[in-house]
């Protein structure tokens, strides 16, 4: 799943108008799909000593005195272009961030070690969406976890895919459907572009 354009809506600024696409068993069945995301709270998230270690880790000067961490929680609903099985998203995303005065709002993630943390909302993973996705031709409903680091959803999907220091080994039930590697440097979401040289 990627987010292609997210705007806010100019009637109401907790709510965000986006735009994506979602690709299902690595078929290149790509759909498009349109929604909304709802800001529904945010929250001080208590990660004690994330931004000094950070500071020290990378050398960004961070002041961990002035600097906050959040969790923000948005009501997700997103409706597939129609078409025979498409499919309607509803759930939550949930995103750790941290703010300090005069730097770029960022990502609050588990670093120095591979893994997750039970305490955070996000799991240590940035950003985490979930729900549920009812197929509107057949009615079947199955639950859906997006993150973009796989620590963060491992615990649920262990029973699915294998993940060890270099490479996934995946669930022969899911490499039947096209799943056959875990990590594939595959941009399927971009529009192939037209050249602009002819030769």
């Amino acid at each position: 799943m990627v987010f292609t354009q997210v705007r806010r809506d100019p009637a109401d600024p907790a709510r965000y108008l986006v735009q994506g696409k979602c690709n299902y068993h690595k078929s290149k069945n790509i759909r498009s799909f349109s929604g909304t995301l709802t800001v529904r709270q945010v929250a001080d998230l208590s990660y004690p000593g994330f931004l000094r270690a950070r500071s020290i880790q990378f050398s960004e000067g961070i002041d961990s005195v002035a600097g906050r961490t959040y969790t923000a929680r948005a009501q997700l609903q997103l409706h597939e272009a129609p078409q025979a099985n498409s499919g309607i998203f509803e759930g939550e995303i949930v995103l750790d961030f941290y703010v300090v005065p005069g730097q770029p709002v960022y990502y609050v993630y588990v670093f120095d070690r591979e893994g997750y943390v039970d305490e955070l909302p996000t799991r240590g993973g940035r950003l985490l969406l979930r729900g549920n996705r009812r197929n509107v031709t057949t009615g079947q409903i199955k639950a859906f976890l997006v993150a973009p680091e796989a620590a963060a959803v491992a615990p649920t999907i262990f029973k699915d895919f294998m993940l060890d220091e270099r490479m996934g080994q995946v669930n022969p039930k899911y490499a039947k459907l096209g799943w056959g590697d875990y990590w594939q440097n595959d941009e399927w979401w971009a529009d192939s572009p037209k050249p602009h040289l002819s030769l």
